[in-house]
Formats: C-alpha cells, sequence, structure tokens
C-alpha cells in the first residue's frame, strides 16, 4: 500500500525499478527511503501533486469505455516493451497500457498518458531512451486499483484486450484462417 501510494506520476519504467527494489507491498521489504534523497522527495512530490489533482474517476471510466466503443480509432504499436503495450487514440492521443500484478491489490492495470509524445516517440523513448531522459517525460498515471470500482477494472481489462489483439493482429489471423476452411478445398 505505501509503495502505490508513492506511485504518483511515476513512468512504467520509473514503477517497475522502484518495485524492483522495494517489492509491491512497500512495507515489508523496505521503506520508501531506499531512493535517493532527490528520488524521494520527486516521488513524493510528483504523487502529492497527483493527489491534489483528483483526476475526476468516472471521467476516467467514461473515456476509456469510450475507447472500446471505437475500437477502429485505436492503433497499436505491435511492439510490446517490457510488458507494456503503447497505442495511440483517435491518432491524437498516446498512452501505454499493462497489468499490475501485487499482494497488495491483485490483478490492477495500469494506463499512462502521455501528452508531449507521439506514437513513434513513446516507443523509441522506452526502448532507446536513458534513464534520465525517460524521467523528464511528462505521463499521467491512471489505475484500477486507485478508482476502486468494478466497472473500472472491467473498463481496464476490456481496454488491454483490445489492445492486445490489434497488437498481434488476432482477428485478420482468424478471418484468414476461416477463409482457408469451411468448403474451400485448395
Amino acid at each position: 500500500m505505501q509503495a502505490e501510494r508513492h506511485l504518483g506520476s511515476l513512468c512504467p519504467l520509473q514503477e517497475r525499478r522502484f518495485f524492483e527494489r522495494v517489492g509491491r507491498s512497500g512495507e515489508e521489504k523496505a521503506p520508501v527511503s531506499c531512493l535517493s534523497g532527490v528520488k524521494q522527495a520527486q516521488v513524493y512530490l510528483l504523487g502529492k501533486i497527483n493527489k491534489d489533482y483528483k483526476m475526476n474517476n468516472a471521467k476516467i471510466v467514461t473515456a476509456i469505455n469510450v475507447m472500446i466503443s471505437n475500437p477502429d480509432k485505436i492503433i497499436v504499436e505491435p511492439l510490446t516493451v517490457n510488458k507494456e503495450l503503447y497505442f495511440s487514440y483517435a491518432d491524437k492521443y498516446v498512452f501505454n497500457i499493462s497489468t499490475i500484478d501485487s499482494a497488495v491489490s491483485g490483478r490492477a492495470y495500469a494506463l499512462y498518458l502521455y501528452p508531449e509524445l507521439t506514437l513513434t516517440e513513446a516507443v523509441k523513448l522506452h526502448t532507446e531512451g536513458t534513464e534520465e531522459e525517460i524521467d523528464r517525460v511528462h505521463s499521467i498515471p491512471m489505475y484500477s486499483f486507485r478508482i476502486k470500482t468494478e466497472e473500472a477494472t472491467q473498463s481496464f481489462a476490456e481496454l488491454l484486450q483490445i489492445v492486445q489483439r490489434k497488437a498481434i493482429n488476432i482477428d485478420q489471423i482468424l478471418d484468414d484462417i476461416i477463409a482457408t476452411g469451411w468448403g474451400n478445398e485448395d
């Protein structure tokens, strides 16, 4: 719980590195102070800013549901970076989505918005960028465990499933398989 409270605006790579050092609970393995003094202050301040900002949870779920209702507007980068899938919506808004398995909150989902990057830039940054470059990128995290409703969890899960299907182009693969069967004896 302590670790999740301090995630604030960490990007997925920062979050993964944080949990590698601290562990999912953040309380049993090590205190948050295991981060350097400067980094700890950044994590605290970013978390405080994010908490004070208080994004409207209903609006987040509604936006996710709009994306789910318009899968044709989702463009997926087929490359998976550290179990994170990058996509854009309406060729305008860049996100990544992933699952978080936590002893505290169980299976949860993370969705990050990158308001200043294109899809190509986001993927390139997270595949080729240095830790310092990644740290400087503005991202807005949205977590299903923070919204704490069944609808939110289901919406995050459904969006992830759509993005995963698009990443491997499963619908086209299945259409091709179906087209070669059922009476087509070539």
